[in-house]
């Protein structure tokens, strides 16, 4: 769940979410969130988001990129 605001609506957003990581070499990872559902200005909403990055474990530092779509009834 995180809270959102898209456009002028506001509200939180429920994903479901499949993952992968590689843990040799640059870590990098990879993850796909289904929109689930909404609350407030964001109930019904829908669609998918990805991440891409890297993370390293030891430090507990990484860095990723989101792009996606999140569509409104």
């Amino acid at each position: 769940m995180i809270r959102a605001r898209i456009g002028g609506k506001q509200g939180d957003l429920f994903f479901k979410s499949a993952g992968a990581f590689h843990t040799v070499g640059t870590e990098e990872i990879v993850d796909l969130q289904f929109v689930t559902g909404g609350t407030g200005a964001l109930t019904g909403a829908s669609g998918a988001v990805r991440a891409s990055g890297t993370f390293d474990p030891v430090a507990g530092t990484g860095e990723s990129e989101y792009t996606g779509r999140v569509c409104f009834p």
